[in-house]
């Protein structure tokens, strides 16, 4: 597993890079059933990872709302995946799924971003039924005026 901040390859987007390019950070830990501590959910098929992202204190970075930004690329090796030394579990179904954004200011404030935009999982194998998945929801503006009466 690895992470990058660097999007300059990345396919045309509508997205804007946050940190200008002068992103540093890391997979800075993660949990599993194995680890101490445990993945708070203490179940064998999950993990958590995470990632940490940050630019020097005197480039800071401006957000907008409304817009949309690349935050990191997290890669997972596809190394032993099929053929001959496959490891045992590589064809099971996976999910892997975005919680939470944490955007910290250099003076201490910080905003939790938890609510996606348009999804917040992706699959390995055709996955379904993915805990903790949420994706946007379509809504009618009858449905919105009905909770406004």
């Amino acid at each position: 597993m690895s992470i990058s901040f660097d999007f300059g390859s990345e396919p045309a987007s509508s997205c804007t890079d946050p940190w200008s390019g002068q992103a540093t950070g890391a997979v800075a830990g993660y949990r599993t059933f194995w680890t101490t501590p445990q993945v708070p959910s203490g179940n064998p098929n999950e993990a958590r990872a995470l990632v940490i992202a940050a630019v020097s204190s005197t480039i800071p970075q401006q957000l907008a709302a409304g817009s949309e930004y690349y935050c990191f690329k997290l890669t997972v090796s596809s190394a032993k995946t099929v053929g001959t030394g496959a490891c045992d579990g590589c064809s099971t179904p996976m999910c892997i799924t975005l919680s939470e954004i944490n955007a910290v200011q250099s003076d201490g404030n910080h905003e939790e971003l938890t609510q996606p935009e348009t999804a917040n999982v992706v699959t390995w194998h055709s996955a379904s039924g993915c805990p903790g998945a949420n994706a946007a929801q379509n809504v009618t503006w009858g449905q919105i005026r009905s909770l406004l009466k």
